[in-house]
């Protein structure tokens, strides 16, 4: 179990997205989670965030998108299923109950992780920089041998300093 502090950190963070972490995500989260923060793509157009998050195993992935969705949709919002990429992507604006409205969109990737973002064109950006190795850090071999030296328990900030101005408000 978290100390409190660090449940109140994990569930402001989660609920900064619209999610309820116990309702939500504690029956079926696993041990990876990842938060990015996105500038955005041109001048004028709002930040992104993706959220990638992986399952305990296939069903729960899937559980929660559904669920998701299907709440989401009792509340109102119209939603889009298209393909990118080969994967279907589903997006809409509406919100829970008593939230306010806002993009989403989520995709699910090999069964057990699902990616959340604050809309389908950060969600499709997201997609694109994963494919291509110059563009994630994921190829790095310098932060792969890092990660590995760390161990279990590894979080990792890597932020422009345009996004920390732009999301925090802190100077470049």
């Amino acid at each position: 179990a978290l100390p409190i502090c660090a449940d109140r950190l994990r569930d402001g963070a989660f609920a900064a997205a619209g999610l309820d972490y116990a309702s939500e995500l504690a029956s079926w989260l696993g041990d990876e989670s990842s938060f990015a923060l996105l500038t955005p793509p041109a001048a004028g157009e709002a930040p992104g965030w993706v959220l990638a998050l992986r399952s305990r195993n296939s069903e729960g992935a899937r559980r929660f998108l559904q669920r998701f969705w299907q709440s989401r949709s009792l509340a109102g919002t119209d939603l889009q299923i298209t393909s990118y990429r080969g994967m279907s992507l589903i997006s809409g604006r509406g919100a829970l109950l008593g939230q306010p409205s806002q993009p989403l969109a989520t995709a699910l990737i090999n069964d057990d992780l699902v990616l959340i973002a604050s809309g389908r064109g950060v969600l499709e950006q997201a997609l694109d920089v994963s494919q291509i190795d110059e563009l994630n850090q994921a190829a790095s071999p310098v932060l792969q041998q890092a990660v590995q030296q760390l161990g279990e328990g590894v979080a990792l900030l890597t932020a422009r300093p345009q996004a920390m101005e732009q999301w925090l408000g802190l100077p470049q």
